[in-house]
């Protein structure tokens, strides 16, 4: 679920399994996010390593995430990041959880395994 440039969304009550990315927000202001789960999301066998965020919440201001859940996201739980370009400013996340018990990959080097960043 992609929301850029938007204002004034409320999402409760959804549900997301088995994509690259749970919830993506850009330059986004007022939203609500509550009682979501992000489950299953990225490859881990992706070329670029790298891949795969429960719920990004970028450059975007005055939004909450309450509530929600993360479990097994190749890469990112959940994060909160900001540029020059776009600052983010007076967010909230309260009440939320982000769990990875993937072993998918097991028995190889500690860097190949599936984890999932705590990112905030």
């Amino acid at each position: 679920m992609q929301l850029y440039g938007v204002n004034h969304i409320t999402i409760r009550n959804f549900h997301l399994t088995n994509y690259n990315e749970g919830i993506g927000t850009w330059n986004s202001n007022y939203l609500n996010f509550e009682n979501v789960i992000c489950a299953y999301l990225g490859n881990i066998y992706h070329p670029g390593g790298y891949n795969g965020a429960g719920i990004s919440i970028s450059n975007t201001s005055y939004s909450k995430v309450k509530s929600a859940f993360v479990y097994n996201s190749s890469a990112e739980g959940i994060s909160v990041t900001s540029s020059e370009a776009a600052p983010a400013s007076y967010n909230t996340i309260s009440h939320c959880f982000v769990f990875c018990d993937d072993t998918t990959k097991s028995g190889l080097p500690v860097a190949t395994v599936a984890s999932t960043d705590y990112l905030l």
